[in-house]
């Protein structure tokens, strides 16, 4: 998936009715969207079938390597903000 994909299959799990299906059926939804969102492995921005499945059963091992996810996620989100940030600063000087 490209990072458009990924962010449209984010928007659509973010939806009551979606929630509710997954949830339904066993899925825990938090899961399921921390792992697309933590899949890209070798972060060349597309999250393949292989790199996702790794990701769910990443989330599954324990608590510990669940908290290491969010700890992840956390660090690539501001290691992007000051990236930005950075470029932001250069192109107006």
């Amino acid at each position: 998936m490209s990072s458009d994909e990924i962010d449209k299959v984010l928007e659509f799990l973010e939806t009551p009715g979606t929630r509710v299906v997954f949830e339904n059926v066993g899925l825990n939804m938090d899961h399921i969207q921390m792992a697309i969102a933590l899949a890209d492995d070798d972060g060349d921005g597309h999250v393949s079938h292989v790199e996702f499945l790794n990701s769910l059963h990443t989330l599954h091992d324990n608590t510990q390597k669940h908290d290491a996810w969010a700890i992840k996620l956390k660090a690539f989100s501001l290691s992007l903000t000051l990236t930005q940030a950075i470029h932001s600063t250069n192109v107006l000087t």
